[in-house]
This record gives structure tokens, sequence and C-alpha cells, in this order.
């Protein structure tokens, strides 16, 4: 009997580390999904080009602080920003944390070595000695990455969908500075699924001569 017993033990035990309890797979609605990449993506396009891009325009006359220059608030809020802190609360909406962290707020911090500073913040918001805003100071540095025009389809097709991590392909084009520079191609993006909500979770800018590569 004790031998019985023992064995049933040993094949709950079994079952029980080979049943996966708590790793089992699901999937997401796909409707959600193809919805937040059809939000997100087009979010992400102002971002392109205030990190990436022309950036953040300066006011002729403005106050001059080394390599920066104030920013023209009457553009950032064409946009609908007044702050850096705006800027990032609303890319907070459309990326992931962990893709805020390795791509957006690495833009917002210099970057040193022995011999200087080898890249500055693109902009950041000037304060007072109270911690007040002032205004946005925009970077004149010349810049190390810029990021073409892109345009992107809204039409997205799912290619994996696991655990609350989607992967969508889509067709995008990327327009160069030269005439004729004009380059279509599929792009694929990864979207997860934070507290918050779908983010996403791959970059959209692109480059015309290196289009199948976020830098």
């Amino acid at each position: 009997m004790k031998k019985r017993i023992s064995f049933l033990l040993c094949l709950l035990l079994i079952l029980t580390s080979c049943s996966g309890i708590g790793q089992v797979d699901y999937q997401e609605p796909e409707e959600e999904i193809l919805a937040a990449a059809k939000e997100l993506v087009p979010k992400s396009l102002i971002l392109n080009d205030l990190f990436f891009g022309d950036g953040i325009p300066v006011l002729e006359g403005g106050v001059e602080i080394g390599v920066y220059r104030e920013a023209d608030a009457s553009y950032l809020a064409s946009i609908g920003f007044e702050s850096v802190a705006d800027i990032l609360a609303y890319a907070s909406g459309v990326y992931s944390t962990g893709c805020m962290e390795d791509v957006f707020t690495k833009r917002l911090g210099s970057v040193t070595d022995g011999s200087g500073i080898l890249s500055h913040s693109v902009f950041y918001d000037e304060t007072d000695e109270d911690g007040n805003f002032v205004r946005v100071m925009v970077s004149t540095a010349e810049k190390d990455f810029h990021a073409d025009r892109t345009v992107y389809d809204d039409r997205f097709t799912i290619v994996s969908n696991r655990n609350g991590r989607a992967e969508v392909e889509v067709s995008v084009t990327v327009y160069g500075d030269g005439e004729g520079e004009v380059m279509t191609r599929t792009n694929r993006l990864i979207l997860i699924k934070e507290s918050a909500g779908w983010r996403l979770d791959t970059p959209t800018y692109m480059t015309y001569f290196n289009a199948d590569v976020n830098q």
C-alpha cells in the first residue's frame, strides 16, 4: 500500500512539472493587436521627427547657452507640447518601458569621454533655481544620426501572437534626401502588452540607405 501511494505521489509530481502550470501560452485578441498597431505607429512618427529627424526649430533671437538654442514654443504648442516632460509623457504612451530606456532617454543625456563631449542631449527643459519650467533648449550640434521621412501603410498583418507579445508586418515607404530616392519595403514591428496597455517595442524610424536596420 505504501509503495502504491509513493508511486502515485511521484506520478503526480511528474505530471505537475510537465504540465507547466503558470506557463500556459495564450493569445491576445487579434482585433486588439491590429487596433493598437494602427493607433501607435502614426503616433510614433512625430517622435521620430523630434528625436531623430529635423527636430524642434529654434526661436530666432532666442536664448543661447553653449550649443543650445531656445526652442520655438509656438511650434511645440502646434504639435501639442510645452516641455520635454510633455514629450516624454507622450512617448511613454507609445513605446514600451524597455524601448524608452534603450532608445529615447539615451538621446536626452550628453555622452562624454576623456577628450570631451561625444554627443549632446537633443533637447532639455531649462528650469529656474526653484525647479520651475522656463523653456525648452535645443542642441544645434551636429547629429550623429538622422532618420528620413517614413510613411507607413495602415494595413497590418499579425505574424506572431504569444503571451502578450505580438509581431506585425506592414509596408513602409522611406524617402531619402535625393531626387527619386524612394524605397518601399516590408517592416516588422513588435508590440508588447504592458499594465497600461499595448506599446511598441520596436522603433519605427528608418533611413533610406539603411532601411532594414533600426539604429
